[in-house]
């Protein structure tokens, strides 16, 4: 188990190479990592109706089952619990769950024997680790990729940082520090968010408009004609919390 509070900040593609440049200059040599991960959830967003994401990636020649319970702070920061643990195959094993709570709670029939794959994130990322004059432990991740969903694909190009030790502040510092060299937004949604978002889009507008735009997105959010399950799902409905936790 293990507590992340991060800042998710959009940047375009065409910036990738500039930025990672930069970040040579103040950072040592980066990690790279290809990650594909498949979420699961009922088709009814049971998890996601609790800010809960269950997810299986391959890393390391192993499988790695997560349970993510996401806490959205606003202003782009995203605090979330994870716990993470090796699973024999390609199959969720809830009995594996550690925390009891979560274990007791997935395990519900109408649960467990719903649960399917929606969609997958498929990312290229890179990190780079760096302590600040203030001595607050931070890590920079530079994700591109696409999200998979069920009929249609959406583009990924976010930076985050990452709080490993020390103050939350520290995070709007450093997004503060590269906000004058890039011209970057808050991302309001996590990868899980976007992936429900994608889905419903895509049931709402392929039969006439084609792919989902940036606009398409935007207005979903704003105004949330992507439905009342993705409104849970996204936490834009008056689940925001205000408070800053150390990991």
């Amino acid at each position: 188990m293990h507590f992340e509070t991060e800042l998710k900040l959009r940047l375009a593609p065409q910036k990738n190479a500039a930025f990672r440049r930069l970040m040579a200059t103040h950072a040592p040599a980066p990690s790279r990592k290809h990650i594909v991960s498949h979420y699961y959830d009922t088709a009814t967003l049971e998890l996601a109706r609790y800010n809960m994401a269950l997810s299986l990636r391959r890393q390391d020649g192993q499988w790695v089952q997560a349970i993510h319970l996401d806490d959205t702070a606003g202003s782009g920061l995203h605090q979330r619990l994870t716990f993470e643990a090796q699973v024999a195959s390609q199959a969720i094993d809830l009995a594996n769950i550690t925390d009891e709570a979560t274990r007791r709670f997935l395990l519900q029939d109408k649960i467990a024997r719903a649960l399917r794959p929606l969609f997958t994130t498929d990312v290229q990322r890179t990190k780079w680790h760096l302590e600040d004059e203030n001595g607050n432990e931070l890590e920079v991740v530079l994700d591109h990729g696409t999200i998979v969903g069920d009929t249609q694909t959406h583009k990924i190009n976010e930076v985050k940082l990452g709080l490993r030790q020390g103050q939350a502040s520290a995070l709007f510092d450093l997004a503060l520090a590269l906000g004058k060299h890039f011209s970057m937004m808050p991302e309001p949604l996590s990868k899980v968010a976007q992936g429900h978002l994608l889905n419903q889009l895509s049931h709402q507008t392929s039969a006439i408009q084609g792919p989902i735009t940036q606009a398409d997105r935007q207005h979903a959010i704003t105004t949330g004609d992507a439905g009342n399950g993705l409104r849970d799902a996204t936490a834009l409905a008056g689940q925001c919390s205000r408070r800053t936790r150390r990991p």
